[in-house]
């Protein structure tokens, strides 16, 4: 009897423990035109893994006195929706499948794949058609900390929706920024982006001078 009573909760713990280091499909929270009330999965999901062990790495930049890693994107047609959002640190049971994008510094990460921080999330639009990174002036569009979306409130997530009161998403470069809430940005994340409708084969640039055009 006493075998029961100490079996049990495992069997009972272990499938909350997988869900938890599961990915929840992304999902857009607004109901579809013909009024279905479930979740409209994204079209297209743009995945991209990474680790930051250091201030080397190439995607990251000092802004008022904290490190910020930057990624840009183009947007060939105009959206009714542009979402993201970013776990830190990456689920156990997640990992780069095909389509999906991994750096090699998260394929090189030395560091324990278990370590995260607190991420928030910007997404910026320029204004500008030019892909000259020193003529670009940058707009805030939404930003993120601590969504209660999220199962872990400490990860991040944004919606953006084109309603007729306001600009709708236009064609154009965006910029998505991460950052810690240390000044210092160290560990893993998942970054994912979805749109309706969805951006096939999206692409992230670490400079705008690498944006195909």
């Amino acid at each position: 009897m006493l075998k029961k009573w100490i079996v049990l909760p495992v069997l009972v713990l272990l499938p909350a423990m997988c869900l938890s280091q599961r990915l929840e499909p992304f999902a857009s929270t607004t109901k579809s035109v013909d009024g279905y009330s479930g979740k409209r999965i994204y079209p297209q999901v743009c995945s991209y893994f990474e680790c930051v062990e250091s201030s080397d790495n190439s995607f990251v930049s000092k802004s008022n006195g904290k490190e910020v890693y930057s990624l840009y994107f183009y947007i060939p047609d105009t959206l009714t929706e542009l979402a993201a959002r970013a776990l830190s640190p990456v689920p156990e049971l997640v990992s780069p499948d095909k389509g999906m994008i991994a750096t090699e510094s998260f394929y090189n990460c030395s560091g324990n794949l278990k370590a995260g921080f607190d991420i928030a999330i910007s997404l910026l639009r320029s204004s500008a058609s030019t892909f000259k990174s020193d003529s670009l002036e940058w707009s805030l569009i939404a930003e993120n900390d601590n969504s209660s979306e999220m199962q872990h409130e400490s990860d991040a997530c944004l919606r953006v929706l084109a309603k007729a009161s306001t600009a709708p998403l236009l064609p154009g470069i965006y910029r998505i920024d991460i950052r810690s809430a240390k000044p210092s940005l160290r560990g893993n994340f998942l970054l994912q982006i979805g749109s309706f409708p969805g951006v096939r084969r999206l692409q992230l640039y670490a400079h705008l001078e690498n944006i195909p055009h």
